[in-house]
């Protein structure tokens, strides 16, 4: 089961939260049998070295009982090396719109986690009809935050249905609008007479 979560909400309540993550981690463990891997998605600390997710899972792991089923990610991977991580994955937990639309690219079930900013996630969500896999992280307990865990690993064969059905419509629709980002860049290029580069 892959973990990722970054140092947001507010940096002098972290440890506090990382203990709560700690201990949802360890009840994870110790309730679905699994093994967890620390997967970073953001690997910078321009403002604050909190802003690395890595910091992140490393004082989470600080705080955990079961370590030894527990893998962190020190190093700084690259996209690619990322996206393979997930087609290994039973479920994803994360506070991270993009390891959220990775895991769903392969299928795999996810918790969205949110503090608080849920439009962040809504569009996506909804798009593969899935806006249940949401949960708001500000709450006083995880209590809920494990009924939903617990929800979603026994469904899991059914999630993965759903995401199956739903990808290849969000897919076509992606493709539409880098289409039409193309288009008005290759015209606007053409009206100014310049040369136009397009990353996709």
């Amino acid at each position: 089961t892959g973990v990722q979560t970054c140092a947001l909400p507010i940096y002098e309540q972290f440890d506090a939260y990382a203990k709560k993550v700690a201990m949802l981690c360890d009840w994870v463990i110790a309730t679905l049998g699994v093994e967890l891997v620390f997967i970073p998605n953001c690997t910078y600390g321009v403002d604050t070295p909190n802003e690395d997710d890595r910091v992140a899972s490393q004082r989470i792991f600080h705080y955990m009982q079961y370590q030894s089923q527990a893998y962190l990610i020190g190093e700084e991977y690259t996209l690619p090396e990322t996206l393979s991580l997930f087609p290994h994955l039973s479920m994803m937990l994360s506070s991270r719109r993009h390891s959220c639309v990775f895991a769903a690219i392969h299928y795999v079930p996810f918790i969205a986690g949110t503090m608080g900013y849920s439009y962040h996630f809504q569009p996506f969500l909804d798009s593969i009809q899935l806006s249940e896999s949401l949960v708001d992280l500000s709450a006083e307990s995880f209590e809920g935050f494990q009924v939903k865990i617990q929800e979603t690993w026994n469904h899991r064969e059914e999630i993965k249905g759903k995401l199956e059905q739903a990808l290849p419509s969000v897919r076509r629709k992606a493709h539409q609008h880098v289409d039409g980002i193309v288009d008005i860049v290759m015209r606007r290029g053409e009206a100014q007479k310049t040369p136009v580069t397009v990353g996709i």
